[in-house]
């Protein structure tokens, strides 16, 4: 259910480009331009984070939803993948 709902708001998000496209073709495309900068730029500094920056992020997130530091969890992937790998 998940995935379908991701497909879902990617497939609603591009449909209103295409219609803001046909009215104001301007505007949107300069949208869609610095939309797509912003989202690589949020990639790039997740993706070149420091592990030790990983680490304390994933804490945190565990100490926010009472999950034990110990205890593996999904969020404990995010280490695993990327240029810098902690294993």
């Amino acid at each position: 259910m998940h995935q379908l709902k991701t497909y879902l708001s990617l497939g609603c998000f591009l449909a209103v480009l295409i219609v803001g496209h046909h009215f104001n073709p301007i505007a949107t495309d300069v949208f869609a331009v610095v939309f797509a900068l912003i989202l690589i730029v949020i990639w790039l500094q997740m993706y070149f984070m420091p592990i030790e920056r990983k680490r304390e992020n994933i804490a945190k997130f565990k100490a926010r939803h009472g999950i034990p530091v110990n205890e593996s969890h999904k969020v404990d992937e995010m280490l695993q993948r990327g240029f810098f790998r902690s294993r």
